[in-house]
């Protein structure tokens, strides 16, 4: 047993270890590359490790570069990325460290390179690899042999052989040159020391290697500096003799350092360039992030990731977003919204299929090719939320803008699906409520139901039974009980048929110019007959104040709290509904001098189901519905209702509803 447990052991040990497998593959614009990329996504799959495909763009590597090999090297980056590799490029000078650099950056474990046969790239990669182990010591380094010995061009550092410039450079690179001559001259007059007009030369080839395009310009600089200087400021003038052999010396030190600092200002300006725009998009992606985090629906988050799309391509996109029967019309959005973009029709069928299927078609696939643009869907897992056309007609997307593309698409799909979740989180949350109201529901009304129906049958039985023996009066009082406890019921089932209907929006609010006494006097006639009991009044500064209201709705709610003030307070108390205008509202209250509501209790009486410490004799038959509706009904008309107390003591009950006027005709 002990032995099996070590052999389980050790094998779930070993498959952890090979998960965390990371294999790194160089790539490059030689014909050998995709022999290379496919060995390491075998030895990805054999490892069960992740796989990523990194490039190393050298100042300048991109220019020198012929059409033919950056043809294979998009090859080989789209091959790359359908075996499964995460497309990455750094920036740098050094190959080898800047590869290792990666490597610890990213945990990689492997690292996957070639080698080519022939002589000299042979040294080449030797002193490339004994680079890469001395960088990265714990990395694993795997050469594959070139068997058709290629040279890889994009695992050298070659020098820029072509001169990218435009004409404002070279005037540039000459108004330089005459200036510094200038300055020179005048230090010359001056009596100055030679050594400070070097410096000068030094410092305006710097400045033009910072500004002209190419540091092809500093090698030019640094030439026409010596020559100039010879010319104008060694003896003899004005020609291109020197009569002192150390002036040879000095001129080759000063070409050097020309030279050097301008190719290096040249590269580090380069780099900077590199950097903004590596900066840029990590900045696009940032933006997006914060930007996803305060969209409040799906059709906010598909237009902020049509609108990232469009900053980081420079490109027109059109959105489809997801209807309940499919696709949607697009929505586009303009990189220039000075132009107009023909966009097609067409495109709707390239743009199903990328949802139907959730994959990429378009320009640049094999599914609808001469589509007019790259169609790709935004889903995670299974689930397409959307599909979003990026305008490829003039140029295909490269490898890297579709990397970029691709973490955009998937952060917004995972931002949709955190919609879809938070959305089904809110709505079992809701049936668990209602759920839980219903119960409470059921309870309450199984509880209080009991003393009214057993109430009512047990009347009845008496009366089946002992009516001939029952005088009159008994009879009259066991006939009240009956119908009081019937009305009782009558009210408990239109408040809970009320709050349902208002609750699930059938009942609908039908508002009209009501004059407010005739409303208040229509609600006491329905009141509880024990209404008599109480002094009762209805009180009001006109006969003539309107308010907009549905009659029949708000009659109950006077019903509702006028009954409460019966129940809840003893007989000969006395009860008031007094209503007046207030600006745009008329306010009714209905007031009373009973006990009043214990302080307690206050802050939750129009809750539904809250009841509270009652002190009455029939406080079971109360199950906290009647105050929870007259909220609902007062809130449906755009007022409010609240409580305070009578000083000093009772309770006044207020509500609001907008006031009207009365329309005339002259």
């Amino acid at each position: 047993m002990d032995t099996e447990y070590a052999e389980k052991g050790t094998g779930e040990s070993e498959e952890r270890e090979q998960a965390q497998e990371h294999i790194l593959v160089c790539l490059s614009s030689s014909p050998t590359n995709e022999r290379l990329i496919r060995k390491a996504a075998g030895l990805s799959a054999a490892f069960r490790g992740s796989l990523s495909a990194l490039y190393v763009q050298l100042p300048g590597g991109d220019a020198r570069m012929s059409a033919e090999d950056r043809r294979r090297l998009e090859h080989n980056e789209r091959l790359a990325q359908s075996l499964g590799a995460k497309l990455e490029i750094v920036h740098g000078e050094d190959i080898a460290y800047s590869i290792a650099e990666y490597a610890r950056a990213s945990g990689a474990t492997k690292i996957v390179i070639g080698r080519s046969s022939d002589a000299g790239a042979h040294r080449g990669s030797r002193k490339l690899i004994d680079t890469l182990v001395a960088f990265a010591p714990d990395v694993d380094v795997y050469i594959i042999p070139d068997k058709r010995h290629e040279v890889s061009r994009g695992l050298r550092l070659p020098l820029v052989r072509s001169v990218q410039g435009r004409t404002s450079d070279f005037f540039f690179a000459a108004g330089m040159l005459l200036l510094a001559s200038a300055i020179g001259w005048l230090f010359k007059m001056a009596d100055g020391s030679e050594s400070n007009i070097v410096v000068l030369y030094i410092f305006f080839v710097f400045l033009i290697s910072v500004r002209t395009a190419s540091w092809i310009w500093s090698l030019c600089a640094a030439a026409a500096s010596v020559i100039i200087y010879n010319y104008l400021f060694t003896a003899p003038e004005f020609t291109l003799y020197a009569y002192d052999n150390r002036y040879t010396v000095s001129f080759g030190v000063m070409f050097f350092i020309a030279l050097f600092t301008g190719v290096m200002a040249a590269r580090l300006r380069l780099q900077a360039r590199n950097s903004a725009a590596m900066a840029y998009r990590i900045g696009i992606q940032y933006d997006m992030s914060q930007l996803l985090e305060k969209c409040r629906d799906e059709k906010e988050i598909l237009e902020v990731t049509a609108g990232q799309l469009v900053k980081l391509l420079h490109r027109n996109v059109a959105l489809y977003p997801r209807g309940d029967s499919g696709l949607t019309d697009p929505e586009i959005f303009l990189n220039d919204p000075a132009q107009e973009w023909d966009f097609r029709t067409e495109n709707m069928s390239a743009a199903q299929w990328s949802y139907d299927n959730g994959r990429k078609a378009g320009r640049g696939t094999k599914v609808f090719a001469d589509a007019q643009c790259t169609f790709l869907a935004i889903r995670q897992n299974r689930v397409v939320y959307g599909v979003v056309g990026i305008d490829t007609e003039q140029s295909q997307l490269d490898p890297y803008e579709e990397s970029f593309l691709i973490s955009i698409l998937g952060e917004a799909a995972i931002a949709l699906e955190n919609k879809r979740n938070e959305a089904e989180k809110e709505e079992a949350r809701l049936l668990a409520k209602n759920e839980q109201l219903r119960a409470n529901l059921l309870r309450s009304i199984s509880h209080d139901l009991r003393t009214p129906l057993t109430s009512i049958s047990g009347t009845a039985s008496i009366l089946m039974s002992e009516e001939s023996r029952i005088d009159a009066a008994s009879r009259h009082a066991l006939y009240t009980n009956i119908y009081d406890d019937a009305m009782w019921l009558e009210d408990l089932v239109e408040n809970l048929l009320s709050i349902t209907r208002l609750e699930e929006g059938r009942m609908k609010i039908r508002t009209s110019t009501e004059l407010v006494g005739e409303v208040m006097e229509e609600a006491a006639r329905h009141c509880s007959r024990k209404l008599t009991e109480h002094v009762f009044a209805v009180r009001q500064p006109s006969d003539l104040l309107l308010a907009r209201m549905d009659a029949r709705l708000i009659m109950q709610v006077l019903i509702n709290l006028i009954n409460n003030a019966v129940k809840y307070t003893p007989a000969g108390s006395h009860i008031d509904v007094y209503a007046q205008q207030e600006g745009k509202m008329i306010r009714l209250s209905v007031t009373d001098d009973g006990p009043g509501v214990a302080s307690e209790d206050q802050a939750h009486i129009f809750e539904m189901f809250y009841s509270g410490k009652k002190t009455v004799a029939d406080s079971s038959r109360s199950i906290g519905l009647g105050l929870f509706l007259c909220k609902i009904i007062v809130q449906a008309h755009g007022g409010e209702i609240t409580y305070k107390e009578n000083k000093p003591h009772g309770s006044i009950f207020t509500f609001t509803l907008p006031a009207a006027e009365v329309e005339t005709s002259v």
